[in-house]
């Protein structure tokens, strides 16, 4: 996977790995939103978002270094990821590997 770039802008977007839903309600979309803060905020500008209920879509501007930035991600979606299982006792990878991205 070719990594994030400080100073770049890309389009990151991603789904669940079964097309199912990821996002059941509010609430989950509250709890990934509050992770996206504590993982990606100081890593990069979030100039939008769409939270969809089997998928989501960022728009970003990368201002930490790459190895940084790349790290956050997949923090966030294993925790994510992780509380998800749990509420829904289930196992194993929520969203596709790796996630997609259009540079801008």
């Amino acid at each position: 996977m070719e990594l994030l770039k400080k100073d770049n802008y890309y389009h990151i977007y991603n789904r669940e790995i079964n097309s199912e839903t990821v996002f059941q309600d509010a609430n989950n979309m509250s709890y990934f939103l509050k992770l996206v803060e504590k993982y990606l905020i100081p890593k990069v500008n979030i100039l939008a978002y769409c939270l969809l209920n089997n998928h989501f879509h960022f728009a970003i501007e990368v201002t930490a270094d790459t190895k940084d930035v790349n790290q956050a991600f997949s923090n966030l979606f294993n925790a994510y990821t992780k509380a998800y299982n749990k509420q829904n006792s289930r196992t194993g990878a929520l969203f596709e590997r790796p996630f997609k991205k259009k540079t801008g």
